[in-house]
């Protein structure tokens, strides 16, 4: 059984590195409906429709926040990626391009949210998606290259939408009660490298990244980062656009160990429990034995939650997610015991 024992100051302190809290707080970016409705033993929707029960299951699963985010669309609710071409590839189609506003978003389920938060949580929110996604999923990644090359004009153009978009939607969503963090997802990286060049990313992304996190800290929250992949090329650049926070460190793309010796000083470490072999097909036993590892040897001195290596989707088993959650608790105490070094 998950030990309820909700305290976001404890997280805040780990993604921050001030010091040790009192225990490795949990950390996911998302959490399918399934695993939700398993755990509780009763059907859970969506946080647009189903925000007590959403609230109830990060409660007592032991987080000390709800992830609850903004509902919206940038793209056509079609199919989720555009691999080849999307719905704007032209300047023609840029013009005439149904762009969201503000006021066409639906913040109520966070708000709704903030009203049943129990004692000792806060919400962490942002956006669905990030700049990049959004950009190469509404041109199509193929598009979305080719015009970087041939009409560079047209890829700033959106970028430039959806960024100031994005950046009015952090604006507000900030200045909703109970708010404690900003995690923002961009995949941006696969497992060898970044997906566009280091140089790219500087020139179109980052300096929207870089807002976003002055935005965040003016308003005195963690800003936190999640991305797939490799992203050793951008890690500086990451930091100076000011997160506080790296997730999931995927496994196959770096290596924790050597994150935390380089970069442990920067930034805080979140999850890495891997989700191929040992969430959705290893044993509790198995699970046990790599939080406890991961946790004696990345824990000590702060600085790290504990999680999977991606999200938890509908297909990892609900006792190997159960047996992580309780492994984090048993071993996550601090001060940490052991040394698996």
């Amino acid at each position: 059984m998950s030990l309820i024992r909700a305290d976001f100051q404890q997280f805040r302190k780990a993604i921050l590195r001030d010091g040790e809290p009192d225990y490795v707080p949990k950390a996911e970016l998302w959490i399918d409906k399934k695993i939700m409705s398993e755990f509780l033993g009763k059907e859970v929707h969506d946080a647009i429709e189903d925000t007590e029960n959403v609230v109830e299951f990060w409660y007592r699963a032991g987080y000390d926040y709800v992830r609850v985010v903004p509902s919206y669309n940038i793209r056509p609710k079609k199919d989720w990626a555009e691999e080849h071409s999307g719905a704007v590839t032209s300047w023609k189609d840029f013009k005439e391009y149904p762009w969201p506003e503000i006021d066409d978003v639906d913040f109520g389920p966070v708000e709704r949210a903030a009203k049943i938060l129990p004692e000792g949580m806060r919400i962490i929110s942002g956006t669905m998606a990030g700049v990049f996604e959004e950009c190469w999923m509404l041109m199509g990644f193929e598009t979305f290259s080719i015009k970087l090359l041939e009409e560079p004009e047209l890829v700033e153009a959106v970028v430039s939408k959806i960024g100031n978009f994005m950046y009015e939607l952090i604006d507000r969503v900030t200045q909703i009660p109970k708010i404690g963090a900003i995690w923002h997802s961009d995949d941006i990286a696969y497992k060898t490298s970044t997906l566009l060049s280091p140089r790219a990313y500087r020139k179109l992304i980052f300096p929207w990244y870089k807002r976003f996190g002055e935005l965040v800290h003016a308003r005195g929250l963690p800003f936190m980062y999640h991305s797939d992949g490799n992203l050793w090329s951008v890690i500086d650049d990451l930091i100076d656009c000011g997160y506080n926070s790296i997730h999931p460190i995927e496994p196959l793309g770096m290596d924790i160990y050597e994150l935390k010796e380089k970069y442990g000083d920067k930034l805080c470490l979140i999850g890495n429990i891997e989700l191929d072999s040992f969430l959705s097909r290893g044993t509790p036993e198995q699970i046990e034995e790599e939080v406890k590892r991961k946790i004696t040897s990345l824990a000590p001195g702060g600085g790290y939650c504990c999680g999977s290596s991606n999200t938890i989707p509908e297909w990892v088993p609900i006792e190997n997610y159960k047996a992580m959650i309780d492994a984090i608790d048993k071993y996550g105490n601090y001060p940490i015991k052991g040394d698996f070094q």
